[in-house]
């Protein structure tokens, strides 16, 4: 709908994520910020004031305890290689949790196929055994079509930051070098994105 399309997408995932994985999707608004302050770091360190210097080394800070280790983006690397370390943050986090998910699909598809496979040969499965079995397998259809959500989300989200990225680097520096050109086609091979769902689809329908 255009009405959504005009929310800010770091919005979007807050409004659209499921409470469970919010805090395992990428942290679109922190990268947001840390691109502006990364990119700009350069040039203020060169060129600002000691105000502008003070707010520079408090907003580094800042990247540094929203990421951790992967926030150390002092020094005399690149931008790129700076913001490309956060993304690295960002995708070992989403890859985690999605894994997680996808093992509990799996279980959940084993467990139903072991109840299913538990009756005595020439009888029937008793109702309760059935019924049970169903209730996994509708279980495991919901995490199916939640793990698909979260894999589109998150896609949507880190090649948007990177596109975001590239703008305000360009704006910035003129310079041509372009992360998305490169992070984008290794983003396809990441697990949470690469990680065929056709095979637990086809268990799902037996």
């Amino acid at each position: 709908p255009a009405a959504a399309a005009m929310v800010k997408f770091g919005k979007q995932i807050k409004r659209m994520a499921d409470a469970d994985q919010i805090n395992h999707c990428v942290s679109y608004d922190v990268l947001k910020k840390a691109l502006q302050v990364v990119v700009d770091a350069e040039k203020k360190g060169r060129e600002g004031n000691g105000a502008e210097a003070e707010q520079l080394n408090a907003d580094l800070r800042a990247i540094g305890e929203s990421f951790g280790a992967a926030g150390s983006v002092g020094g005399i690397r690149p931008p790129v290689s700076k913001f490309h370390g956060l993304l690295q943050h960002e995708l070992e986090k989403v890859n985690r949790f999605a894994a997680l998910r996808l093992q509990t699909l799996v279980d959940n598809m084993f467990e139903a196929q072991r109840l299913l496979a538990s009756g005595q040969p020439g009888k029937p499965l008793e109702e309760s055994v059935v019924a049970k079995a169903e209730r996994v397998l509708n279980n495991a259809a919901d995490s199916l079509t939640e793990i698909e959500y979260f894999r589109r989300l998150n896609f949507t989200g880190f090649r948007k930051i990177v596109k975001k990225f590239d703008r305000h680097y360009h704006e910035a520096t003129g310079s041509e070098s372009s992360l998305g050109s490169w992070f984008v086609p290794a983003l396809l091979r990441e697990p949470f994105v690469a990680e065929t769902l056709e095979a637990h689809l086809l268990a799902l329908a037996w």
